[in-house]
């Protein structure tokens, strides 16, 4: 690709225009979404950066300031920026050219901290020297997750599962519950009074609103939407999923089981029916989202039998910065201080409120990425 042909626009784009480009993209998520970034951050906050040449758009990157003024803040942007086009041979070349946009626009320009997380996985070398290239220094961080392969035929992928996990499978298949599923509100409705009781009965810490994520639901265009799977049983909704296919790779944004959903195996059931639906929407892979064999080992051991021999589990790549502000740089790692230590301070609090006097404090988990 000649570099000269290259044209980036910045901020001179709506959201309808946003969605158009952005369906093109194989690693495009909701997390790039213009309503996922308006609702959680404000309209106001975001900004939007555009490489094109001449026959098509070829990389795209939602980024969220914080300013403070007159001293400079934070460009954020988490799981992009979106370079690799549908049924095309991704070119490296467009990488380097849309990490170099960036930091010309947020860092040279704008004399902001610029911190990317993008939507790969450790291993990845060559995101890691196209970062490298450009002057970004990469950062490790503790996120893994199990991400599953779903091109095989849904007969093989079953055959993959844990037997456990498969026998449970099994059991919840006999107990003769209703799934019902799509992407309005009454099932929206459903689900958060799973999840509120799971959260009640469980004691998380959960950093991810599912009031915000309604709102999300709503403004996402219908081709956008989150798919919400519920199973019942004697017309009550037991267990409760939430997922987003939007590129080539699902990924999981909530999962919830009352206590009888527990008792009758519902999320093995609900969770098989996802996959199923994935594959009939031409769903590639399967990412769960976020794993801690240490603080939710419960966890960990359902999502490592669901991803059985059709998954592996892994690191995220990181995150990738640069700054050439040292104002900015300062109001960033002090930012990040008091981030670690609020959420240390919530973790506390909820072993006290939820200690049993028999039994260890309770467990507790971050909701989704």
């Amino acid at each position: 690709m000649n570099r000269m042909s290259c044209e980036v626009v910045v901020d001179n784009i709506g959201p309808g225009e946003w969605e158009q480009y952005a369906g093109c993209f194989a690693d495009y998520s909701i997390y790039q979404t213009w309503a996922y970034g308006s609702v959680r951050y404000g309209e106001s906050a975001l900004s939007h950066l555009v490489l094109k040449n001449s026959d098509a758009v070829l990389a795209i990157a939602q980024v969220r300031i914080l300013r403070c003024p007159l001293v400079g803040g934070i460009a954020y942007m988490r799981w992009g920026p979106c370079w690799k086009r549908r049924n095309r041979q991704s070119s490296p070349e467009v990488l380097r050219q849309v990490i170099r946009a960036l930091r010309n626009e947020y860092v040279v320009r704008r004399g902001l901290f610029l911190r990317i997380l993008p939507n790969e996985l450790e291993g990845d070398k060559e995101t890691h020297s196209a970062f490298e290239a450009e002057g970004f220094q990469w950062k490790p961080l503790m996120e893994r997750t199990f991400l599953i392969d779903l091109t095989p035929p849904l007969d093989v992928l079953r055959k993959g599962l844990d037997p456990r996990w498969r026998t449970d499978l099994n059991t919840a298949e006999r107990k003769g519950l209703t799934v019902i599923e799509g992407t309005g509100q009454e099932l929206y409705d459903m689900f958060a009074s799973v999840y509120n009781e799971m959260l009640q009965r469980k004691g998380f810490v959960d950093f991810v609103s599912v009031e915000e994520h309604r709102y999300i639901q709503n403004c996402l265009p219908e081709a956008f939407k989150m798919q919400i799977v519920i199973s019942k049983a004697d017309n009550e909704p037991i267990t409760a999923a939430i997922t987003s296919l939007i590129g080539e790779t699902a990924h999981a944004i909530f999962w919830a089981t009352n206590a009888r959903g527990r008792e009758m195996k519902g999320a093995y059931l609900l969770q098989w029916r996802v996959i199923e639906w994935l594959k009939a929407h031409g769903c590639r892979s399967y990412d769960l989202c976020g794993i801690d064999r240490k603080r939710n080992p419960g966890s960990y051991r359902f999502k490592a039998g669901l991803a059985g021999r059709n998954g592996r589990e892994a690191q995220r790549i990181g995150q990738f910065e640069a700054c050439e502000n040292p104002i900015s740089r300062i109001l960033v790692k002090c930012g990040d201080f008091l981030r670690f230590n609020y959420r240390q301070a919530r973790y506390r609090c909820n072993k006290v409120i939820h200690a049993r006097p028999s039994s260890i404090f309770g467990k507790q988990r971050i909701s989704g990425p």
